[in-house]
């Protein structure tokens, strides 16, 4: 359930034993209109093609985690 609306919606997943996903819809309502704006979300705060590419430039040499934030 989300919890700033309290939408319903609801997905479960499952790994099967031969290794592929299934998901299946539990609950298909919303009771909520879709966000026009996606300020805070965490889509929006994920890192871009370059940003990742230099995260891993700067694993690999050995950078501080708290130097790569």
């Amino acid at each position: 359930m989300t919890l700033k609306c309290g939408c319903l919606f609801k997905l479960k997943s499952y790994h099967l034993s031969s290794g592929q996903w299934s998901l299946n819809v539990v609950n298909g309502e919303h009771n909520h209109e879709m966000t026009r704006d996606f300020q805070g979300h965490k889509y929006v705060e994920m890192l871009q093609t370059d940003e990742k590419e230099l995260v891993r430039e700067l694993t690999e040499n050995m950078a501080l985690p708290r130097n790569i934030m």
